[in-house]
């Protein structure tokens, strides 16, 4: 009996010990550890979400509302496209996140709304994933510097190409954080905006450019649907061009034949 209760207690205590381990396994033990979060506290704290807002608005005045929109825009926020027409626009606006909905509300207060559409797409991991590929090369980088000081000839070209690799990387990843940011930081609003009145102050100069870009798309869509009939058509060329020239071969065979009977009836 005194085994058993001897040998519980030891298991007790050593389940108590790994318990202890496991919960100190991501605090600093020293000054130079790091505190490594866990994935579900990573997305907790550091939540990265883009917004894309899509709509369709009706309005009796097509400038007082476009009017309405740029007055609304503060300093740091911007129109990435503008396309105005006599009777309708297409607007895309780049608007702090922080504050999209109130600016949604103000825009589409006096107006029709419809085919709204808000999307929120998370890009926390891939952000998460991205920064910490920089960190693992910014550290081989920091290696391979220490490793240059003692480097033999044929090493240093080795270190100096990795170090270029890495340089390069680390900027195309910066370079993409850079834009998540970005995509973060400002939401983008795709507005079509229509109205039944002419808008007459479209000047002359923005009536030629839009009629110049019908016609210049119209013109891509032209020669797209002629490739597409080109293309649709070629299995069917393989039979159809070596049936055409049989068929050609035997009327010229035909009339060959035709001709050499009626030349003797001629000279007779």
């Amino acid at each position: 009996m005194k085994k058993i209760l001897l040998l519980f207690l030891t298991f007790l205590s050593f389940t108590f010990i790994l318990t202890g381990c496991k919960k100190d396994a991501n605090l600093p033990t020293d000054n130079n550890s790091e505190y490594i979060p866990e994935e579900d506290e990573l997305t907790t704290i550091n939540r990265k979400i883009i917004y894309e807002v899509n709509a369709d608005i009706y309005t009796e005045d097509l400038n007082e509302t476009i009017a309405t929109i740029k007055k609304n825009l503060n300093d740091d926020e911007w129109l990435d496209l503008e396309e105005i027409y006599e009777q309708d626009a297409h607007l895309v606006i780049r608007v702090k996140s922080s504050r999209l909905d109130s600016y949604l509300n103000t825009i589409f207060k006096d107006n029709d709304v419809s085919n709204f559409q808000k999307r929120a797409t998370d890009i926390s991991q891939k952000y998460q994933d991205k920064s910490d590929l920089i960190l693992t090369y910014e550290k081989e980088r920091d290696r391979l510097l220490e490793l240059y000081e003692n480097a033999s000839f044929s090493e240093v070209l080795s270190i100096s190409n990795r170090l270029s690799q890495i340089e390069i990387e680390i900027r195309k990843l910066q370079g993409e954080l850079n834009k998540f940011d970005s995509l973060v930081d400002y939401s983008t609003i795709t507005l079509d905006i229509t109205t039944d009145e002419v808008n007459d102050e479209v000047s002359f100069g923005s009536r030629v450019k839009n009629a110049f870009t019908s016609g210049y798309h119209a013109l891509i869509d032209f020669f797209e649907v002629i490739v597409i009939i080109v293309v649709a058509l070629t299995p069917w060329l393989v039979v159809i061009v070596p049936l055409g020239l049989v068929i050609y071969w035997l009327r010229k065979r035909y009339k060959e034949k035709q001709t050499a009977k009626e030349t003797p009836t001629n000279k007779h």
